[in-house]
This record gives C-alpha cells, sequence and structure tokens, in this order.
C-alpha cells in the first residue's frame, strides 16, 4: 500500500472503532487490561448526555484520557488520551490487513 493508503486505512478503521465505542459495540475491560480505558469513555459518554449533547458524544471522547496501568509511557499528568489509543488500535488493524489469516477482517476500499 501506498503511505496515502495507509492513511486512509487507518483514518477508516479510526472511524469506524470510534462509532462502535461510542454506540457501545466495542467495550474494554478494565480489570482484565489493568487499566482505566472504558470508565473514562463511559465518563466521557455520560458528560456528554448531562451536557445534552449526545450528537458531540464522540469528541467528549476523542477528548477523555485515561490511566493505562503500570509501565505505560504516559503525559506528565500521569494520563494518555483515549483519542492515541483508538488511533494505535487502528494502525494495527491497518497492518493486520496486509497479511490477513483466511478467518480475519480486512480494511477495503482504500484504493
Amino acid at each position: 500500500m501506498t503511505e496515502d493508503q495507509q492513511g486512509r486505512a487507518v483514518e477508516k478503521i479510526f472511524l469506524q472503532d470510534l462509532k462502535l465505542v461510542v454506540e457501545g459495540g466495542i467495550r474494554f475491560n478494565d480489570e482484565l487490561n489493568g487499566d482505566n480505558l472504558q470508565a473514562a469513555i463511559d465518563a466521557a459518554l455520560e458528560e456528554a448526555q448531562r451536557m445534552q449533547t449526545p450528537w458531540f458524544a464522540h469528541e467528549y471522547v476523542l477528548d477523555a484520557r485515561f490511566n493505562p496501568g503500570d509501565g505505560h509511557i504516559v503525559e506528565d499528568d500521569g494520563l494518555w488520551p483515549v483519542k492515541e489509543h483508538l488511533q494505535g488500535m487502528a494502525r494495527c488493524a491497518a497492518e493486520d490487513s496486509l497479511y490477513p489469516e483466511a478467518h480475519e477482517w480486512i480494511v477495503e476500499g482504500i484504493a
């Protein structure tokens, strides 16, 4: 894939994942993962509801920050942006699309 195609693949997956996170289709297990990612997402969604702006829920999620647990690189406040975590997931999924196994979903329609 060209650099442009790679960027479009990451963006497509990122937007799909963000939609699923906001709709509850993707949930993270904070206890298993040793972080508070889902708690931060839930708090962001609750804030969007509290502010009576559910149509901006995705923005609240992207602005949220979470504690990724021990051994992770964090910013000065000890937290990490949810947006960067979701972007990292999208990058990994796009890379996986280059060498798929028969049972794996791959990103399409970016040529």
